[in-house]
């Protein structure tokens, strides 16, 4: 094969989605050594676990921080608990490439919370973009 062809083939990077929900799971330090040794480009988490957060310090891969569906309505409705919100969570991190915050988890799928979140999306991002 030609090594353009697979240069092009081949990944530059891959991206992580990393839950904490399951059993006989890797401490967050051992979960950041096997993300380093797979080279991965960047990692998405589904909460601010403040273990993973603190492992991923200094590592320089960028990650993005889910805000769980059921506090989306607080932080539209308050900028002051979207600043508490990233205060607690992101700010106490400095040493982590936090590139994004992720306003809940597939909101839209869940005709359920129509009347109770949906209309809260754009205001929360506008709230935690504030703070």
């Amino acid at each position: 094969m030609h090594a353009a062809a697979a240069a092009y083939r081949r990944p530059h990077a891959i991206g992580v989605n990393y839950g904490n929900l399951g059993d006989d799971l890797p401490t967050a330090a051992r979960s950041v050594k096997l993300l380093r040794k797979a080279h991965a480009g960047a990692v998405k988490l589904y909460n601010a676990d403040q273990r993973i957060l603190h492992a991923l310090a200094g590592t320089g891969i960028p990650v993005s921080v889910m805000v769980p569906n059921d506090i989306v309505p607080s932080l539209a409705d308050s900028r002051a608990a979207a600043r508490e919100w990233v205060d607690n969570n992101i700010k106490r991190h400095p040493r982590v490439r936090v590139m994004y915050l992720l306003v809940g988890n597939e909101l839209l799928s869940y005709p359920a919370l129509a009347a109770s979140t949906w209309g809260k999306i754009v205001p929360a991002m506008k709230n935690l973009r504030h703070a």
